[in-house]
């Protein structure tokens, strides 16, 4: 299962993300951004809710951490669990650190050059990606996991 989840990741993040620019994938995650925010905004506070959207920022900084790589951050082999808020996280101070979360991935996403985006980092699940796929990657998965907020 895992090498099909491999090569499926692979082919849906890479095949993508080798077609985008920066400008492009910052505009798609400043979208997106946007959308899972009102989203956020209008829902209630749930335990259910309250573990996604912690699962989805804890992903989120994850994941800029794995494309910090390709700036010359230092490679820390770690799991997402490391940077998900904790459970007692207020629900109006969780929608604040998403917002600022985003924030993050959006002045990282206009920092990397051509070269950057095309420069490879492990991800613990789908192996090897470029940058652009790693942000791909950020933004199908909380677009996803936002379907799950009741």
């Amino acid at each position: 299962m895992d090498v099909i989840r491999r090569t499926v990741g692979r082919y849906v993040f890479e095949r993508q993300g080798a077609a985008k620019t920066a400008t492009q994938l910052t505009d798609m995650l400043e979208r997106s951004g946007r959308e899972l925010t009102m989203r956020f905004q209008h829902a209630p506070q749930t335990e259910q809710n309250h573990r996604v959207v912690t699962h989805i920022i804890g992903i989120e900084k994850w994941s800029q951490m794995r494309i910090q790589v390709v700036q010359g951050a230092p490679f820390r082999d770690d799991e997402y669990d490391l940077y998900r808020p904790p459970r007692n996280t207020s629900w109006d101070d969780l929608k604040s650190i998403f917002e600022q979360t985003r924030r993050e991935t959006v002045a990282l996403t206009q920092g990397l050059s051509a070269a950057q985006l095309a420069q490879r980092v492990r991800h613990n699940s789908y192996g090897e990606m470029t940058a652009a796929a790693w942000l791909l990657y950020i933004n199908l998965h909380s677009n996803l996991e936002s379907w799950r907020i009741r």
